[in-house]
């Protein structure tokens, strides 16, 4: 975790920890099998991995990130269901206790991390502690990453909810706030459609008219309390400023300009440089991208997964990706139980955020989205082999 803040043998860091994991495995006699239905994954990271190879990009952080890094996940998550969600549940208490930071963050103005990160990241922390419009990021660096990650949390409470229902309640009260409380629009977005795709999938069970009852009473207190302290208004006022500003400063707007002027920028690259456009330009293509086709100058980052990966594998590499995400869906329809619920809820959430989140840029992020869905295919296929 000390590298992860200081930027300091990150990548050595995941190296010695796969090969760890690997004798520990070697020791167990448990193998990693490659499993068939994955074929157009392991197709894009092969290619992916030529890109980089003959691109001269940084091959190390490429293969660490995108090889080892999920292998050693992999590696470290038990292989039988009770394990399986005895992982997700530690996972599932940690991020509620970063929502817990995350609150108390935003109601003092001030991330304590600032006093602990080394990376760029911490720009932007300065920056939100002397700003009166505060975007809480908790220890996630940005509020982006934050809500991305408490958009999983979410899931993981429908999907493996508390046997407590008054702690289940508290737990999605607390994470849903702090969703709110970020002003991350992808994300609420994405919590949106979680929440519709939860009640198609899980319209179960009889609603008895005390059921009705104790609802009904609920919800008078509630609209209750909000009314009296004006709930609705702020609520109102407060994603109403967060959406405005898109049609107010349109392109000029940090968040939409960089995301969607960077991406049109595209079509400049593909006119200057044709073949690379079309075939990538391997791990860290993007980099050189932004310098010359980056809608805001100086921004080191396309802030966008899609950006990222068509700048890097070009249009063949992200059409590959995308027969894998298909194949992949295909794999999760045909699933049961609440593994497949698990696995699906998260592509669906990460698809949506990958539009304006790069994964690959923090590894925070990137750890607990590995966990989390190799948890989810792992528990799957422990789930089918019980049957």
């Amino acid at each position: 975790m000390l590298s992860l803040y200081t930027g300091k043998g990150v990548t050595p860091v995941i190296v010695i920890l796969f090969f760890l994991s690997a004798l520990y495995s070697l020791y167990r006699k448990s193998k990693l099998s490659i499993n068939l239905n994955f074929l157009f994954i392991y197709i894009f990271l092969a290619y992916y991995l030529l890109l980089t190879v003959i691109f001269t990009q940084d091959l190390l952080v490429m293969t660490s990130k995108f090889i080892l890094f999920p292998i050693f996940v992999y590696y470290t998550i038990p292989k039988n269901i009770n394990g399986v969600i005895r992982i997700l549940s530690i996972f599932k208490s940690f991020i509620g206790f970063t929502a817990i930071f995350g609150l108390y963050e935003y109601m003092q103005h001030f991330n304590l991390m600032v006093n602990f990160v080394k990376i760029d990241a911490v720009k932007w922390i300065q920056t939100m502690n002397l700003n009166s419009l505060y975007y809480p990021s908790s220890i996630f660096l940005h509020y982006t990453y934050f809500a991305y990650v408490l958009l999983l949390a979410f899931i993981l409470v429908i999907v493996i909810p508390y046997k407590n229902r008054v702690l289940n309640l508290v737990y999605k009260t607390l994470i849903a706030i702090s969703i709110f409380l970020t002003q991350s629009r992808i994300v609420w977005i994405a919590f949106g459609v979680i929440l519709i795709l939860s009640f198609i999938l899980n319209r179960h069970g009889i609603l008895t008219y005390r059921k009705l009852s104790v609802i009904v009473f609920i919800l008078i207190i509630v609209v209750s309390l909000c009314l009296y302290f004006d709930v609705f208004a702020f609520i109102s006022n407060y994603i109403g400023l967060r959406f405005s500003s898109l049609y107010r400063y349109g392109m000029a707007d940090g968040s939409l300009g960089q995301r969607i002027g960077t991406l049109r920028n595209w079509g400049n690259y593909l006119d200057s440089d044709t073949i690379k456009a079309i075939i990538g330009s391997g791990f860290g293509g993007v980099n050189n991208y932004l310098s010359t086709y980056s809608f805001f100058n100086g921004y080191t980052t396309a802030d966008s997964t899609v950006t990222s990966f068509l700048i890097d594998t070009g249009v063949i590499g992200l059409f590959i990706f995308l027969l894998s995400m298909f194949q992949i869906l295909v794999i999760v329809v045909k699933g049961k139980g609440i593994f497949r619920e698990l696995a699906l809820y998260t592509i669906v959430a990460s698809s949506i955020v990958s539009l304006t989140i790069d994964f690959w840029a923090n590894y925070v992020i990137l750890h607990i989205f590995y966990v989390v869905i190799i948890c989810a295919f792992i528990g799957m296929r422990l789930t089918k082999q019980e049957k």
